[in-house]
């Protein structure tokens, strides 16, 4: 569906999906501490999962920082990054979820992408309307259609039709 105005989105790290990465590193480390390994087992494990855990923490913030998400009104969508540039179409329906978005993109190369966003990742008007611009994009040009139940939506899509008398 095309749309008279590109939209612009300017990401940062989300906090919640940092602090979950974290949290779960926690968890490991205190599973590993509190198993009946022997202890240079247990130690050995333990720096295994705390690196494992930066890792993972440095991967979730790193190329968050600066990036920029855009749909150029035409059905082309493009993140740019600091660890590079990414364009492409919808391949799948975006899928929805309270406070967060999964958006699943194909690009020139047949390649796909999938960019998990949360809403603490950028504006909250930008959410909002980068959730709609989604969920618009991935239909047939023209139909504003509700989406069958259980596809695309995990909040259920709330489009209601009106009946005339």
């Amino acid at each position: 569906m095309p749309f008279d105005t590109p939209l612009r989105v300017e990401l940062r790290p989300s906090r919640l999906l940092t602090g979950f990465v974290v949290l779960m590193t926690l968890v490991a480390l205190l599973a590993v501490m509190r198993s009946d390994l022997p202890w240079w087992l247990r130690g050995l494990t333990s720096v295994l999962a705390a690196v494992v855990g930066w890792r993972e923490y440095r991967r979730a913030t790193r190329p968050w920082q600066g990036a920029v998400l855009s749909h150029d009104g035409a059905g082309r969508w493009r993140l740019a990054s600091r660890t590079g540039a990414c364009e492409g179409r919808l391949a799948a329906r975006p899928v929805r979820f309270p406070g967060c978005l999964q958006l699943t993109l194909t690009d020139a190369a047949g390649r796909t992408h999938r960019w998990f966003l949360a809403r603490d990742m950028m504006r909250e008007d930008a959410f909002r309307q980068l959730r709609v611009r989604a969920w618009l994009d991935a239909r047939p040009t023209g139909s504003l259609a509700p989406v069958p139940d259980g596809e695309g939506d995990a909040e259920g899509d709330r489009t209601q039709v009106s009946r005339s008398r």
